[in-house]
């Protein structure tokens, strides 16, 4: 492989890239499951195409690598700030049911993790 064969395959995947982060900015959640599956497919792709190619020709692949992992992590940040002001909305929401949040959540990362043990502790209360 070389580097004119894989730049149609980093452009696709920066291509799905940014698509994914124009509907996530635009709130079009309707866009986002076909965008993940062309994502995959295009991680697919090149992950095949690098897994044969020489250490010199992945290397000078790097740079293009490093923009599509950073348009990838400003998804990510789209996402986490999303997913914070819909648990901050669903804890309002407890909140003025009556109820204080119980279940897991998901913390800042995107990982499930239980509630503080004040919370729980108010719950049983």
């Amino acid at each position: 492989m070389n580097r004119r064969a894989a730049a149609p395959l980093l452009d696709d995947l920066l291509a799905t890239l940014r698509a994914e982060q124009q509907a996530l900015v635009h709130g079009d959640a309707d866009a986002l499951p076909a965008l993940a599956s062309a994502k995959a497919n295009a991680f697919d792709h090149l992950t095949a195409a690098l897994r044969g190619a020489a250490p010199a020709e992945r290397l000078a692949l790097a740079d293009a690598l490093s923009t599509a992992q950073r348009v990838n992590d400003t998804n990510a940040a789209l996402i986490a700030a999303r997913m914070a002001v819909n648990r901050a909305r669903l804890d309002a929401l407890l909140s003025l049911s009556g109820h204080a949040p119980t279940a897991a959540v998901y913390g800042t990362r995107g990982a499930l993790s239980a509630p503080a043990a004040s919370l729980r502790s108010a719950a049983a209360a």
